[in-house]
């Protein structure tokens, strides 16, 4: 009786709590009034296998769910831990540690062009890795002792000091020789100022004589060489102001004799023969020139500017080959010389240049997708196993499909194609599946992540537009909450009601198209985004021939980069 009261007892706890309860007795024994009815009564041991067999198959279906729901909670929790971990850096890349910069880097044509001297003018768009390459070249080719290394980074306010210097020059002819001697005085106390930097780690002791001539005329001159570059750049300036007057300009050659008095005899004429013998030991000069987008403002005299670079190009090709030949000091060194531009820049600089097909250049071109996806998958690969496979990227963090294409394809036909843009996008889908608590990035998460991108992808391409008299800004604004396709009657309704008068609408297009805010149709349904402006006039050729043969008249689509923060509808590919 003692052992059926503790039963009982244990089964009352358990109904009372709601659980799963069996109560199983003999058929010829009377169970008490309070829990008779839970009671289930078999005759032999077969009927009572019977009940137990109905009892417990629901009690082990559920005990298999919830045990399923703890693993999958388990999981969960711990593919949110990793996801909080999982980050792709820096999508600015002077932000980047030069470490994981050097280990996830992509080289690409333009990079080893670059690496083997052949090349001089590299453009891109905003975000197309620019900066990235400037620094691992650097790195990489530091990395040889034999070269010498000199890196030009001018800031907006020193860009802005030579065009207040060139506007004083009324002349073409002057003030492209004005230009030219200016750069000139810029890349080569450059040089001697990183020859002089690499002298100093040595000791003295160890300088040959040439070197120990070299060191002494530096240290006389001291402040033309060794200051900072803007320092140097206002006593460039300075010497070039120190004679001038109205009439000194009316003559081409005096202008000149003067220019050259100022720069090639006072200031670098004893450093070149000093520092063509010094650079014995040297057996490439590399000189990389970034950062001449910084005073690309509004307020610039954009010609100027377009002038004061155009001029740099020239130079870019001279002074290379003045070290080769032996024209420093007799002595005969190789060189090198790559200048990063913004391909926006690079057209206004095209337009004031007298023969603009002589402009030869090599573009960061993103264009093809696995290519720009690689970048990515390097980025996730930096810190892992070797041999981790980079689809892990995609099979354990992301989602399969958004709007019924791949994850991967969809985040590629979302971006503007540059690796910035890819980097900054998908950290931002982390950024929401970790607020959301997310064991992965799921559909949702990018959807919302893709506003955020929209609006920075936007703000990006807008710098690009900077020197325009026309708000760009308001124009963009404008297509907000419309379709994405959008016909010529479309587009001029949205111009008219942006403020923009008729005779500017076709210019205000064509700077859609050049921002990739717009590509026009070319075909039934193709639309060219183009990202340079010698692209941009064959599509415009071919986006003629369409309308004339479709009957439709033009047609344009915008960019999916900007639909998710204009909110414009966006069609399916």
């Amino acid at each position: 009786m003692l052992h059926t009261a503790r039963q009982s007892f244990v089964a009352g706890l358990a109904y009372g709590l709601n659980k799963s309860l069996l109560m199983l007795s003999e058929s010829d024994v009377l169970a008490p009034l309070d829990y008779r009815d839970l009671l289930r009564r078999y005759d032999n041991a077969r009927n009572a296998k019977t009940e137990l067999d109905v009892w417990l198959d629901p009690v082990e279906k559920e005990f298999a769910r919830e045990t399923d729901q703890a693993k999958s909670r388990a999981h969960t929790i711990r593919l949110a831990s990793e996801l909080k971990g999982l980050r792709f850096g820096e999508y600015i890349a002077e932000n980047e540690s030069r470490d994981k910069l050097d280990a996830c880097f992509v080289p690409t044509a333009a990079y080893n062009a670059a690496i083997e001297g052949t090349t001089t003018l590299f453009v891109g768009r905003k975000g197309s890795g620019k900066s990235a390459n400037l620094l691992r070249l650097e790195r990489e080719l530091a990395g040889d002792s034999r070269n010498l290394v000199c890196v030009i980074k001018p800031v907006a306010y020193e860009m802005q000091g030579l065009v207040d210097l060139l506007r004083k020059y009324e002349k073409r002819d002057s003030k492209g020789y004005a230009v030219d001697a200016l750069w000139k005085y810029v890349l080569y106390t450059e040089i001697a100022r990183t020859l002089r930097a690499r002298l100093d780690k040595r000791h003295n002791s160890t300088w040959t004589d040439s070197e120990q001539w070299f060191g002494q005329y530096v240290d006389q001159q001291g402040d033309i060489i060794l200051d900072d570059f803007s320092v140097r750049l206002e006593n460039c300036v300075d010497l070039l102001l120190e004679g001038r007057t109205g009439e000194w300009e009316d003559k081409v050659k005096d202008t000149r004799l003067g220019i050259s008095e100022a720069l090639h005899v006072n200031a670098l004429g004893g450093l070149l023969k000093a520092l063509g013998p010094a650079m014995e030991r040297i057996g490439r000069v590399c000189i990389l020139i970034d950062n001449l987008d910084k005073a690309w403002e509004r307020s610039a005299d954009i010609s100027v500017l377009a002038e004061l670079i155009l001029g740099l190009l020239g130079i870019a090709q001279r002074v290379p080959r003045d070290l080769r030949l032996g024209k420093v000091g007799g002595r005969a060194v190789e060189a090198s010389l790559a200048v990063f531009l913004r391909s926006d820049i690079f057209d206004n600089v095209r337009r004031v240049a007298r023969e603009p097909d002589k402009l030869l250049s090599t573009r960061l071109d993103w264009s093809d997708p696995e290519m720009l996806v690689r970048v990515l998958e390097e980025r996730f690969m930096v810190g892992r196993e070797d041999s981790a496979d980079p689809r892990q990227l995609w099979d354990r963090y992301f989602c399969e499909s958004v709007q019924g294409k791949s994850t991967r394809e969809y985040l590629l036909s979302t971006i503007l194609p540059r690796p910035r843009d890819l980097i900054f996008f998908t950290n931002a889908c982390v950024s929401v599946a970790v607020n959301r608590g997310h064991g992965r990035v799921e559909p949702g998460d990018i959807e919302e992540a893709e506003k955020q991108y929209s609006q920075y992808a936007l703000e990006s391409v807008l710098v690009e537009s900077t020197g325009e008299e026309i708000d760009m800004e308001g124009v963009t604004f404008a297509f907000a909450d419309g379709e994405q396709v959008v016909s010529e009657t479309d587009v001029t309704d949205v111009l008219s009601g942006a403020g923009v008068s008729a005779k500017e609408h076709l210019r205000v297009i064509d700077r859609l198209c050049g921002l990739t805010f717009l590509g026009p149709e070319v075909g039934d349904g193709i639309y060219n985004y183009c990202e340079d402006a010698q692209a941009y006039k064959l599509a415009q050729v071919r986006a003629s021939s369409f309308a004339r043969r479709s009957e439709r008249g033009r047609r344009w689509r915008i960019h999916p980069a900007f639909c998710g923060f204009l909110e414009v509808g966006r069609e399916s590919d």
